[in-house]
């Protein structure tokens, strides 16, 4: 009897080790994957708020953009169109003021403070797309020609026609400066309302 309690022992110990290996077995998978499913939740949740943060910051910059080409396109066409207007009126003003063009004078000096005012609403994007130095300097000719300007028309009001012949010709030299710098105005402002900035 030896032998079946021996063979007895054996299947007992066989089937005990068996069932606390395959227990054991378990429980460390069992163990192993739920530390898996964590880490992966908590990846999962890491990303989800990256991806959130990354939309909220895409979603200020789109939003940033659009109000930047909003403000471009309200502003820049405003200021080419008062460039071209004020270069017209300085060479109107130039060529033909004792033709009896008086109230074009007036009229200048209205469109100058129309670019300057449009200086100081728009600074910042004037500042940042590197537009305002050239605004700037054309805004101070024209206020210049303007101030000769209204001399010349005042000395055509006296009948001082020399007086008047000489701030007309400082007008004609005044008004190279202003046309010099008109094109480059006008053709850096176009590459911001074509869309190429």
């Amino acid at each position: 009897m030896d032998l079946t309690i021996l063979l007895s022992s054996i299947g007992v110990s066989t089937i005990v080790s068996g069932l606390v290996t395959f227990t054991l077995k378990s429980f460390i998978k069992t163990s192993i994957q739920n530390r898996y499913n964590q880490e992966i939740e908590n990846l999962k949740h890491k990303h989800s708020i990256e991806i959130e943060n990354l939309k909220a910051q895409l979603a200020v910059k789109t939003n940033s953009a659009a109000e930047i080409t909003e403000r471009r396109m309200t502003a820049y066409p405003m200021i080419v169109s008062l460039v071209y207007r004020i270069r017209n009126m300085c060479r109107d003003i130039s060529g033909h003021l004792f033709h009896g063009n008086l109230s074009l004078v007036d009229e200048l000096l209205s469109r100058t403070k129309d670019i300057e005012e449009s200086l100081y609403m728009y600074r910042i994007d004037l500042q940042r797309d590197k537009q305002f130095d050239n605004v700037h300097k054309y805004k101070n000719l024209v206020i210049n020609f303007g101030i000769r300007a209204s001399d010349a028309k005042y000395f055509i009001e006296k009948k001082e026609v020399q007086r008047a012949d000489n701030a007309i010709k400082e007008l004609e030299t005044m008004y190279n400066e202003i046309d010099n710098l008109h094109s480059p105005i006008i053709d850096s402002f176009s590459s911001f309302t074509n869309g190429k900035e």
